[in-house]
């Protein structure tokens, strides 16, 4: 280890190796990165912010390894440091709520469905949907909720969860919403699953391809990709997203 006056400069030097690590998807890699991390337990007592980081990306490995239980319970260590400081803390609040809306990687549908509901509440911030508090965060939960209401077979409720993704992004022009083929494809999914017809799903009937052609056209697609392969795509925000 380095010397005290270095210790979290070379944390932060870490961390980025573990990111680039993960980005491997390795078992290597992850046991690697998940070894590296769990080395610095004892920078929350000074370096609080900086331990977070570390222990909340030492989750997102382990569900990335397959080690569900172990990520479950990394959660429960982080959430009971950040609860008892949410009532003082908005970042500490920020930090659970982005682990909630993250909920499919770890819990059932059922029980993640919840989670990600209360991260849309706090998101939103008992606003307008039009103009929630913190956008971004409740763009990816729109989205994440989408794919789980899909698994749940709620897909009336996923195309009205569409809908208020869609007009947040028609109605915020100047906010760059990241990665909207997640929404298209989760849009196009609900639709075909809840009218069965796939001309429906496409526009030719208006279903969710006219909804979304606006959209759709912003993202420059390659004609290429078939309707088949978008629907195959991931259809949430993973764990090793922001």
């Amino acid at each position: 280890m380095p010397p005290p006056d270095h210790e979290a400069l070379f944390a932060e030097a870490e961390f980025v190796r573990c990111l680039n690590l993960m980005e491997m998807e390795t078992s290597e890699a992850f046991a690697d990165a998940i070894e590296r991390l769990s080395s610095f337990e004892e920078l929350e007592e000074n370096e609080f912010e900086l331990a977070m980081r570390f222990r909340l990306l030492r989750q997102q490995v382990l569900v990335l390894a397959g080690d569900i239980r172990s990520a479950k319970a990394e959660e429960a260590k982080a959430f009971k440091v950040l609860s008892s400081r949410i009532t003082h803390d908005v970042d500490s609040a920020i930090k659970v709520h982005v682990a909630n809306r993250k909920a499919d990687a770890i819990y059932q549908s059922d029980v993640a469905v919840k989670k990600i509901e209360r991260a849309l509440e706090f998101f939103r911030g008992g606003s307008d949907p039009a103009t929630p508090i913190y956008p971004l965060e409740y763009y990816k939960s729109l989205v994440n909720l989408m794919a789980v209401l899909i698994k749940l077979g709620s897909h009336s409720k996923a195309n009205e969860v569409a809908q208020l993704a869609a007009t947040l992004i028609r109605d915020n022009p100047e906010i760059l919403f990241p990665r909207r083929d997640l929404l298209v494809n989760n849009s196009i999914l609900a639709k075909v699953r809840e009218d069965r017809n796939y001309k429906t799903a496409r526009g030719r009937n208006g279903g969710a391809g006219s909804q979304f052609r606006g959209v759709w056209r912003e993202f420059s697609l390659s004609k290429q990709l078939c309707w088949s392969r978008l629907i195959g795509r991931r259809s949430c925000w993973c764990p090793r997203s922001s």
